[in-house]
């Protein structure tokens, strides 16, 4: 080996590598290194270096076990580093000059820390842009089922109906309060923003985890628990169960062939490489998931929290299950680690910090006279605008049943044009995710047409800056999905006018 000595202090680039053209035809460009890297003129080099000076198969870039290193293919122009021709292979270092031919020069460097944390910071918004999307189809799904579910309900005598029919309605209508709080996380880790939390007991959270597990997963898996009772903790309690079960299923997963899944949970000082992570130091609620399945390969292991990184077979995974787990401690003031022996499976520990001295939240309730009010439409005519069929039939149903009159269009072009055609409705009822002429665009048409034009709108996608705009336009705004209870009360709100509903007869609006 041949080269020179650098001015610079050594230093081995042991992770991700690349080079950056300095000078040359492609001056400014960058280049990730794989393990092996050829330089060159030809198709397929990592580098295709469009310079007459630089030979098909210039040189090689390699990483070893002692770090990184170049070798001269042979070039007819010869390969220098900090301006000494190599002989065969020479060590690189973070800031050699590599020169290929006369009229090529690159640099040499690593992912510097700041760049690493920006890039996955973007996988996290990328991730977080994705879960916003899902959350917006999904509770607009949500609200055709617990709409046609409260419809169905309202349809049944109060004596005598089927007793297994009411179940079903319950089990629907539970079933879509359990999606609306999972659509409601997905947006909150989409905003990275959190609410809901009080102290909750973890230990009871663990334990209906592992119920759960046992009902769902294999017979194959056995599920041992080791829980400690009367664990604290301040979080949300929807997004500590998520954590929970997608470490359950990682380690379900790890074991195809069938294992042991542990799950413990206990207080207790943390590990010492813990506790340097740590923000806060004293005991730690430390929850556990250990499976006894393959194990993780220890070049994987430092990657297995990245978004979108997975071991998984193609099609198998997506790489946001652990990556969304370690988003969430995070935010919950803990960390998350994880050890792994290959044949002989893997163990996450969570460490939270324990909370005392906390009182759980309370709920607002609804008052008798808001609950006499609700459904007194009073034949007053609603314009009931939604891109998706099965949220206008659906909601059109409740709205009907309330006692108003509804019309339906499916954008924001046919609402002006019947807005503007009349009769005039007492309410339009709006979506804000649309196609063409979104929402806040045809409020903003609307009250062109009508300065005094009342607008609910409504969207499964709680965008804040939209969110905000549309009450600073001087509209209301109602989160799908919606129980019948909220969209009546809802509506009547938005009608602004108490006097409408004081009237002994209905009123036609014109």
């Amino acid at each position: 080996m041949s080269g020179t000595k650098t001015t610079h202090p050594e230093k081995l680039v042991q992770g991700p590598a690349r080079l950056v053209v300095l000078l040359g035809p492609q001056a400014g460009l960058r280049c990730e290194l794989a393990r092996r890297s050829t330089l060159g003129r030809a198709i397929g080099s990592a580098l295709g270096l469009e310079d007459s000076g630089v030979s098909r198969k210039h040189a090689e870039i390699r990483c070893t076990d002692a770090g990184w290193e170049i070798e001269d293919l042979n070039s007819r122009n010869g390969t220098r580093v900090n301006g000494v021709q190599i002989q065969s292979s020479s060590k690189l270092l973070v800031g050699d000059k590599i020169q290929l031919g006369p009229n090529v020069l690159l640099l040499f460097t690593d992912r510097g820390a700041v760049e690493g944390a920006l890039i996955e910071r973007q996988k996290f918004e990328l991730l977080g842009r994705v879960a916003a999307g899902i959350a917006h189809d999904f509770n607009n799904v949500l609200s055709v089922l617990g709409a046609s579910a409260s419809y169905l309900r309202s349809n049944k005598p109060a004596v005598g109906a089927d007793p297994e029919e009411m179940s079903c309605l319950d089990d629907m209508e539970s079933a879509v309060a359990n999606g609306a709080r999972l659509a409601h996380r997905l947006l909150g880790f989409a905003r990275g923003s959190r609410h809901g939390r009080s102290v909750v007991d973890a230990s009871a959270i663990c334990l209906e985890i592992g119920q759960m597990c046992r009902r769902a997963f294999d017979a194959s898996i056995r599920l041992e628990l080791d829980v400690n009772r009367g664990l604290r903790v301040l979080a949300d309690e929807g997004e500590l169960e998520q954590v929970l079960m997608n470490l359950c299923v990682n380690a379900r997963d790890a074991m195809p062939l069938g294992g042991t899944l542990t799950l413990r949970a206990c207080e207790r000082m943390p590990s010492t490489s813990a506790a340097q992570r740590l923000a806060f130091s004293g005991p730690h609620v430390v929850l556990s998931v250990e499976d006894t399945g393959s194990g993780i390969d220890p070049s994987h292991l430092p990657r297995i929290f990245e978004p979108f990184f997975s071991t998984k077979e193609s099609g198998a995974g997506f790489g946001v299950g652990l990556a969304t787990v370690k988003e969430l401690v995070t935010l919950h003031g803990g960390i998350v680690e994880a050890e792994s022996e290959p044949g002989r499976g893997t163990v996450f520990r969570v460490y939270l910090p324990t909370t005392q001295g906390f009182s759980p939240l309370r709920t607002a309730t609804i008052t008798p006279d808001a609950q006499t009010r609700r459904g007194m439409g009073g034949g007053r005519r609603v314009l009931l605008v939604d891109d998706d069929e099965l949220v206008r039939r659906s909601t059109g149903r409740l709205l009907s049943r309330a006692g108003f009159q509804v019309d339906e269009v499916s954008n924001g072009r046919e609402a002006l044009t019947r807005y503007a055609g009349g009769p005039r409705p007492a309410l339009v009822l709006l979506d804000l995710d649309m196609p063409g002429l979104d929402g806040l665009e045809t409020l903003g048409e609307l009250q062109k047409i009508d300065a005094k034009v009342r607008v609910l709108v409504v969207s499964g996608h709680r965008q804040p800056t939209k969110e905000q705009a549309v009450r600073a336009a001087g509209a209301g705004f109602l989160g799908k999905p919606f129980d019948p209870a909220a969209l009546t009360d809802a509506v009547r709100t938005a009608m602004l006018d108490d006097s409408l509903w004081n009237d002994d007869e209905p009123t036609t609006q014109s």
